[in-house]
């Protein structure tokens, strides 16, 4: 701690890190977050929630870094999204699902960018997309489906396609 620029205002003494749990809440006052704080960083597990009170995600921090399985949640409790970080960066195997329970999207990260076998379902369950990432780059042929299951396209990746 240095001295003051004004010595008639002396700085006060440091803070000591956050140690323990913490719960933040909603302006409504329902709880929106709850978690621990080690040596001033965030570590263990979190808990983030819809004003309310209903569950929203629950992830993994260590020493500040997001670092662990992530589940995402709708508000009425059906799993919205499943993930891994690791050490902040997206990393393995990713599942979103449509509010009605079924499969949305699917694929893989590597260092927070999409790589290899990639698909997309319309809510129905019909395929919508399927191709391939290479370190993020889209790779190879892509496919994408009406919802009736039909083919729209197949080629190389179109961005306006695929991400329609």
């Amino acid at each position: 701690m240095g001295a003051s620029i004004f010595p008639f205002c002396p700085r006060p003494p440091e803070a000591p890190a956050a140690v323990g749990t913490f719960t933040r809440t909603h302006p409504d006052g329902s709880r929106a977050e709850e978690g621990t704080y080690v040596a001033g960083k965030r570590h263990g597990a979190l808990r983030k929630y819809y004003p309310g009170g209903w569950l929203k995600e629950e992830t993994t921090w260590v020493d500040g870094h997001q670092h662990g399985p992530v589940t995402r949640y709708y508000p009425d409790g059906a799993v919205k999204a499943e993930y891994q970080v690791c050490w902040g960066a997206l990393q393995g195997p990713f599942a979103r699902f449509h509010p009605n329970g079924r499969l949305a999207e699917e694929g893989e990260w590597i260092d927070g960018r999409a790589h290899r076998a990639y698909c997309r379902w319309w809510p129905n369950g019909q395929r919508r997309v399927q191709g391939a990432f290479h370190h993020g780059r889209p790779v190879g042929r892509w496919t994408c489906w009406h919802p009736d299951g039909t083919v729209l396209y197949d080629g190389p990746f179109v961005p306006a396609l695929v991400e329609a």
